[in-house]
């Protein structure tokens, strides 16, 4: 009897594990996510519910008003839609703005052609110049009749179109200042004189009178007709020439005349200066029983000199070349070099001198090769750059007492980006000055003297531009 009593338990005990293992199976088989989907501002998407190990049906794509639908994204990546679900999840939907424009439509109502403008909607159309019509006087742009408000946001296609007023028994003169700035039109009776307007002003530019045709208008003409009158500019920037005929071949340089220091121990003997253009002065020390130059020096070398597989064996020799900034061919400019304070000597002779003062405009600044190469690949004394390197120039404007007048930092190189171009740089802020002074700094210091760094200290300058003196014109 006992032994029926335990073969009966012990069945009862496998079918009960039997049957439980399988409905857990089951449970894990059944298992069920929510995927719901997020439209930021669009058309909602119902939710999925989905079996553990199932895919989510790609829902028809929601609509947002002025919005393209992308893409759906999780955690801002965009979703496979055969990716196997495993847990609960939310996918966004990914939207790029469209953009809506209009066309504005301006009628001259004279023998200019239609011109048609495209908006961004909500922007603002600028006013273009006035039209002119033969016998009269431009007063607005219409839209349905009524004056158009240029503040106004464009929010649909429009058609504006001019409005004259017919000029009887007159004569209509037209300024056009030719800066930008609108056409003035009065009205004159024959044979009266017409009043110059307040002089226009153009930046960078002198105004030398109101021209009819090539001719300079005399404002004591008696009036018969009608005449459109144009401002005459000419340019305020004077440019240093620099091909002043110091180089006669084609790669050389100018540094001076030299001299031999240890002959009287005394540097002003390897000093020279040099005046171009009858603009600005440079000037620089030549010691050549020691081969050391420093100062200012006119250049004409080109990229045709270096070789930057050689580098830095030939590195004296290209000490002189602007590079890879483009040199056309036989054009002079300046090179300036700045001894390391640990080679002295007493002073640098790091000045460019306007033998006037003037109102700074731009100058432009370059790397030449030694430095150049130097910071690209790295050299037996100075590193290569990187991420967080970085080498600059300071000018620093001085006025004709003495005082500076402000400084500007000029960047050659940061990081990896070493400039490989002409740059030109504005120094309008540093006002009026006579001289300009330059210091050289680097993130790559020299362990002794305090100040000296290892990158070359070297830069080429060129088009140096000031403002005429308004004043004596």
């Amino acid at each position: 009897m006992n032994k029926q009593s335990n073969l009966f338990n012990l069945i009862v005990l496998v079918t009960f594990f039997v049957f439980t293992g399988c409905n857990k199976e089951n449970d894990e088989l059944l298992e069920v996510f929510k995927v719901t989907f997020e439209t930021n501002g669009g058309t909602q998407v119902e939710a999925q519910e989905i079996v553990k190990g199932g895919v989510v049906k790609e829902p028809t794509s929601p609509e947002r008003a002025g919005h393209e639908f992308v893409e759906w994204t999780k955690e801002e990546e965009a979703y496979d839609f055969k990716s196997e679900v495993v847990n609960d999840f939310t996918l966004t939907a990914k939207w790029e703005e469209l953009v809506v424009t209009h066309n504005v439509t301006f009628q001259f109502d004279n023998e200019t052609k239609d011109s048609v403008v495209t908006i961004i909607e909500d922007e603002k159309i600028v006013e273009p110049q006035h039209p002119l019509k033969d016998g009269y006087i431009f007063k607005y742009w219409s839209v349905d009749g009524t004056p158009f408000k240029f503040d106004s946001p464009i929010t649909e296609d429009l058609t504006l179109i001019a409005v004259y007023e017919e000029v009887i028994n007159q004569f209509v003169i037209t300024f056009d200042p030719d800066n930008g700035e609108q056409l003035q039109q009065v009205t004159i009776d024959e044979n009266e004189k017409v009043t110059p307007p307040e002089e226009p002003t153009k930046d960078k530019f002198l105004f030398e009178g109101w021209y009819n045709g090539d001719q300079l208008f005399d404002f004591e003409t008696k009036i018969t007709e009608n005449i459109n009158l144009k401002a005459k500019w000419e340019t305020a920037i004077v440019y240093v020439d620099l091909n002043d005929g110091t180089l006669t071949s084609v790669n050389t340089y100018w540094w001076g005349k030299g001299g031999n220091y240890f002959e009287n121990m005394d540097e002003m003997d390897c000093y020279d200066e040099k005046v171009i253009d009858g603009k600005i002065k440079i000037s620089n020390l030549n010691f050549i029983d020691m081969m050391t130059k420093m100062g200012t020096a006119i250049s004409n070398y080109d990229g045709t000199t270096v070789d930057p597989d050689h580098y830095p064996n030939n590195q004296l020799d290209i000490q002189y070349a602007a590079y890879p900034a483009k040199v056309e061919d036989g054009e002079q400019y300046l090179v300036m070099y700045k001894a390391p304070k640990s080679m002295g000597p007493t002073w640098n002779p790091d000045s460019l001198v306007f033998v006037n003062p003037v109102q700074l405009n731009t100058i432009s600044f370059t790397n030449n090769a030694y430095g150049y190469l130097s910071m690209k690949q790295g050299d037996w004394l100075a590193k290569k750059f990187e991420a967080g390197d970085w080498f600059k120039v300071t000018v620093k404007g001085w006025d004709k007492d003495g005082n500076p007048t402000g400084t500007i930092d000029v960047s050659l190189a940061e990081g990896e980006d070493i400039l490989d171009t002409w740059k030109a740089v504005d120094l309008s802020l540093l006002g009026v000055v006579s001289k300009l002074t330059f210091d050289m700094s680097s993130s790559d210091p020299a362990t002794a003297p305090p100040g000296d760094f290892k990158t070359p200290m070297y830069f080429c300058m060129k088009d140096i531009s000031f403002f005429k003196d308004i004043d004596e014109e």
